[in-house]
């Protein structure tokens, strides 16, 4: 049986974590599989646990005081021990710090799983050349969206015959029509994170016609307590408490999701957003930035709308189009949920990844 060792910082509870607790529970049977943690546990460790796979915690080892030399000096322990046919890395700690061991392959294969835009790496001085370098090591690229993949091309140089695109994916859905309410509510699922832009639809809803009934729930982890202080200081000062609420992060985020009536996204960048195929797939209608991976999956005034990113009139004017016309947000959300059962579905990402390690 094939083994693979898959090298990432935690299995926290975000959306690369949980899309990879899915895929695993899909393919695990297949192979071997082994993961290496760089930094914690996370609170996804025991549904992983669960899959009996075997997990290496790096994070503890100490190698003369340093930890990051710990993790190397451990990392090439259990390389030479296990000697795995693939070694996988997803996100860029994770591939910054392991990357080394492609220097120094062998007959084992290299592949990244790129899952944000770049521009991360404007913050550190050298990190695009450092990366661009562990490129030219790798034998397969993965990335999660159009954008991202072009993006790994055209400026980070990778060979387009070795750069593969693999979207997200959820569980397929039956759809659900809602019901008509009079009161309408708007959710975002997003952690509390600047460029996730919560600001930009708070006062998108100054502008949202006043004759029509609704709330708007923010639903995510207060990553940034200073960012959702401001928040709260800005829904306060625009006297929109009564109708705005913050409800931090849910375990059972589906039940929000279902319960709400459109679905918004004003990131000012992304990857591919869970979020986003979790809306649809719930037949949600959907207002989003054009940004990152969003125009993959929602086709404009069919399934959804697409908007600039930091324009508000324009997402006040989409959201009203939507708050007034219950027919048009029954039609978006059946199309969704249509979009999302034939292309972004959970079984059809494992398989494709299946098909990535077997050619490999």
């Amino acid at each position: 049986m094939k083994k693979i060792l898959i090298v990432i910082g935690s299995l926290d509870l975000g959306g690369t974590e949980k899309q990879l607790l899915k895929i695993l529970q899909r393919l695990n049977n297949s192979y071997e599989i082994h993961i290496a943690l760089i930094w914690k546990r996370g609170s996804l460790f025991s549904k992983f646990k669960e899959l009996n796979l075997k997990i290496h915690e790096f994070y503890k080892t100490k190698f003369l005081g340093n930890k990051i030399l710990g993790i190397i000096y451990t990392l090439t322990k259990i390389k030479k021990i296990l000697k795995p046919q693939i070694v996988h890395y997803i996100l860029p700690h994770a591939y910054l710090i392991g990357g080394f061991l492609s220097f120094f392959k062998g007959k084992t294969k290299f592949l990244m799983s790129r899952r944000s835009m770049n521009y991360y790496q404007k913050k550190f001085f050298l990190l695009k050349f450092f990366e661009i370098t562990l490129h030219k090591r790798m034998d397969l690229i993965i990335g999660n969206s159009r954008k991202v993949v072009d993006q790994l091309i055209e400026s980070e140089l990778v060979n387009k015959n070795k750069c593969h695109l693999i979207h997200n994916g959820v569980e397929k859905k039956n759809f659900f029509k809602r019901k008509k309410k009079k009161k309408i509510k708007i959710i975002m699922v997003a952690n509390f994170i600047s460029y996730k832009n919560h600001e930009m639809l708070i006062k998108a809803c100054l502008l949202i016609n006043k004759s029509i009934s609704w709330e708007l729930d923010f639903v995510g982890n207060f990553t940034d307590k200073n960012l959702v202080r401001y928040l709260k200081s800005l829904v306060s000062s625009l006297k929109l408490t009564k109708k705005i609420f913050f409800l931090g992060q849910k375990n059972d985020v589906n039940f929000y999701v279902k319960n709400a009536d459109i679905g918004v996204l004003t990131s000012n960048e992304e990857g591919f957003s869970n979020s986003l195929l979790e809306y649809m797939s719930f037949s949600l209608p959907v207002v989003v930035t054009d940004v990152g991976g969003n125009s993959d999956v929602v086709n404009d005034n069919i399934n959804g709308f697409l908007v600039k990113k930091n324009d508000i009139d324009e997402l006040a004017n989409r959201l009203n189009l939507l708050l007034n016309s219950y027919n048009l947000r029954i039609k978006f959300g059946r199309n969704g949920n249509k979009q999302i059962n034939k292309n972004f579905s959970i079984e059809l990402t494992a398989k494709k990844y299946k098909k990535i390690y077997s050619i490999i």
